[in-house]
């Protein structure tokens, strides 16, 4: 199978997985995993380090603590734990984990965290790529003349996207209500459609819809995947268990076997009240 590609969170660009790194990255307040070339690495080395470097435990109205432990939760989660440090990091307290962690940063010069995320295919070239970097859209399928959903990649999507608008541009009202019910699948509701407006009154709104795609201001979410493994392994479900034979017709009863006829002496005593034999 093709090299899982993983797309420079710097530049752009998609490399195969062996040429990316995996950097602990600010993400609001809580770190997390960043992919980058090995060109924009260190940059993003060095981006961190400055942050951790920054934090201020002494100001109460801020709560630095937060950034430190997300970074030492994923670091550890990945596989690389301040325990590890020889000679130990020096100080006492959070200085102690701060200088942990500065201490950590630094070993991800010349260490490779993993990228343990699942994949998904990108259906415009194939390549498999983090499930976090795919792209879901709206694609035009001609054998069910229907919108449906598809995964590309940064490489992929803005074709992909440009051919959706142009089916959008070209297409009649059937177009115009398919599209909306594909993004109303996706939690994206299109009010003007609901109510029943024109065709025309709904095209626009799409085109912008879409606009926000291009931009990735607006992302649609994967959905719930399992690994491809689980999905080989599954049982087949149990076939109907077979049909119970019909019970066998009982054997018909025998004829009672005659009994032989009263002697003379016997029907003598019955005429006298004495029954018996």
């Amino acid at each position: 199978m093709t090299e899982r590609h993983v797309q420079c969170s710097t530049c752009g660009v998609l490399r195969p997985e062996g040429e990316s790194r995996n950097i602990p990255t600010l993400a609001g307040e809580p770190y997390v995993d960043g992919y980058y070339c090995s060109a924009h690495a260190g940059a993003a080395l060095d981006a961190a380090r400055a942050h951790l470097a920054a934090l201020d435990f002494e100001d109460d109205t801020r709560d630095d603590m937060m950034p430190l432990v997300s970074f030492h939760a994923l670091v550890r989660a990945r596989g690389l734990m301040s325990e590890t440090l020889d000679p130990p990091a020096p100080g006492v307290g959070m200085e102690r984990v701060r200088n942990e962690a500065l201490a950590l940063l630094d070993l991800l010069r010349h260490t490779r965290l993993p990228i343990v995320e699942p994949s998904a295919l990108c259906s415009g070239c194939y390549r498999p790529v983090p499930a976090s970097q795919v792209r879901v859209i709206p694609w035009f399928n001609d054998d069910l003349a229907d919108f449906v959903t598809t995964f590309r990649c940064g490489d992929c999507v803005a074709d992909s996207l440009a051919d959706t608008r142009a089916r959008l541009t070209a297409g009649g009202p059937r177009e115009v209500g398919r599209l909306a019910e594909f993004f109303h699948r996706h939690a994206i509701t299109i009010h003007e459609h609901r109510r029943g407006d024109p065709p025309e009154a709904v095209r626009p709104l799409l085109e912008l819809t879409l606009e926000h795609l291009v931009r990735g201001t607006l992302k649609l979410q994967l959905g719930e995947t399992v690994p491809l493994n689980d999905v080989l392994s599954a049982a087949a479900p149990a076939p109907p268990p077979a049909p119970s034979p019909e019970p066998a017709a009982e054997p018909p009863l025998a004829a009672a076997e005659p009994r032989p006829a009263p002697s003379l002496w016997q029907r003598i005593r019955r005429a006298f009240g004495r029954a018996g034999d």
